[in-house]
């Protein structure tokens, strides 16, 4: 059985209650025909999730009792990914895998050899659809929080509203270093950002240099940008 997401309003601990409204009711009568009596997993979409049985279904609604929390399964560290955008459906298989191996927070970006340029007044209906692609990805793979992402943003804004010492590991994937960052701590925060197809341009890394971002080798190969993206996340979400 899937998990699904139920608002935080909606789930009442000390009852043991949740109702599960609109999309994600019909999803649990129709799509997987879910019945009285049945054993559900639901999730707040911000780091809870529980178990409870099926006990009432309403035109609208699903009523889910007996609820109690079970552990969550997020990583440790949060891991935001700071991903220059990506042509086709590369982007969308990014973004799934993204949030399956523990990305907490996405950022596209727009670099100066980026290849993809979001047109003026797309940004607000491209990130309903990416915020559908991360919902669906978190729920499929059981996390207890949905990753955030928001509109596309130049690398140089980006950039410049961050400090150069705020508390996270920083790390730019780049195929020019052969040095290997030193890892984080397990539990440390991190931030990463991986390159278009193109690379990084000298005087980007210049920019992340002088923020306090530490290159990351990723191997002697050459990757692709989203393949770059995966390979790191697996190194850093320990």
């Amino acid at each position: 059985m899937p998990q699904f997401l139920a608002n935080k309003a909606d789930i009442d601990e000390k009852g043991k209650t949740a109702i599960l409204r609109g999309e994600e009711a019909r999803h649990l009568s129709l799509s997987t025909r879910g019945r009285t009596g049945d054993e559900v997993f639901i999730f707040d979409g911000d780091g809870n999730k529980f178990r409870g049985i099926a006990s009432l279904f309403t035109k609208d609604s699903v009523t889910v009792s007996s609820l109690i929390p079970i552990p969550s399964s997020e990583p440790e560290a949060r891991i935001t990914v700071a991903q220059a955008l990506i042509k086709g459906d590369r982007w969308e298989w990014f973004l799934e895998k993204a949030v399956e191996l523990g990305a907490c927070e996405i950022i596209p970006l727009v670099t100066e050899h980026t290849v993809v340029r979001p047109e003026k007044g797309e940004g607000p209906k491209k990130l309903q659809r990416w915020e559908k692609i991360l919902l669906a990805a978190a729920k499929q793979s059981g996390r207890a929080k949905i990753p955030s992402i928001g509109e596309p943003l130049a690398l140089e804004k980006w950039l410049s509203g961050m400090g150069k010492n705020d508390g996270a590991k920083k790390l730019v994937c780049s195929e020019r270093d052969g040095e290997c960052a030193t890892l984080p701590e397990k539990g440390e925060n991190i931030i990463v950002a991986v390159g278009p197809e193109g690379g990084w341009s000298e005087s980007e890394l210049g920019a992340f240099s002088r923020k306090g971002f530490a290159p990351l080798s990723l191997g002697p190969l050459i990757l692709r940008s989203e393949t770059a993206a995966l390979k790191a996340l697996s190194l850093l979400c320990r």
